[in-house]
């Protein structure tokens, strides 16, 4: 059975109770993470992410046009549209199969290895929380939606401050 399932534009992805995750719909951007041959064809049916085998997904989340799968080693992956940052990879280019984000963009507080607990994809931004609690966002922050208090875009993690920096978050949405 699935662990759980989650929607974005015009596709699906899911993980399975071992682990594995799974996506179909249509993939323009790379959301679907299968490279880019998935951009001229929509994956009628679910099919395995390759490029995630190996890895025990705990967690997916999906954007407009975009994914976010988190490991249960704590490893946060994205892929598909990279508009605005919102897959944290420093830069705004589409990924078309899983690429990690790097583990020192959480790792800025004391007590905190980086290890990411919870995740969640937005429109145009993302959003994601260390096990430690602590809480970043990028992509698109032109209507405040980063809690940054700029209206700005995010291309790789940031850290929220004020009244978040001093809570542990546990769940996003």
């Amino acid at each position: 059975f699935m662990r759980c399932a989650t929607a974005g534009y015009a596709s699906g992805r899911a993980v399975a109770c071992g682990g594995a995750c799974y996506s179909f719909g249509h993939g323009v951007h790379g959301q679907l993470g299968h490279g880019v041959h998935e951009l001229h064809e929509p994956q009628t049916q679910p099919r395995l992410i390759g490029a995630l085998r190996g890895q025990r997904a705990v967690a997916i989340s999906c954007g407009q046009q975009h994914s976010l799968v988190l490991t249960d080693g704590g490893a946060l992956y994205s892929f598909g549209s990279g508009f605005a940052g919102k897959l944290g990879h420093g830069d705004q280019h589409d990924r078309h199969l899983p690429t990690a984000v790097s583990a020192k963009s959480f790792a800025s507080i004391l007590g905190d290895d980086g290890r990411v607990g919870t995740i969640a994809a937005g429109a145009k931004h993302s959003l994601v929380a260390t096990r430690a609690g602590a809480v970043y966002t990028f992509g698109q922050g032109t209507e405040h939606q980063l809690g940054h208090g700029l209206r700005r875009d995010e291309h790789s993690p940031r850290r929220v401050q004020g009244v978040l920096a001093d809570v542990s978050v546990v769940q996003l949405a």
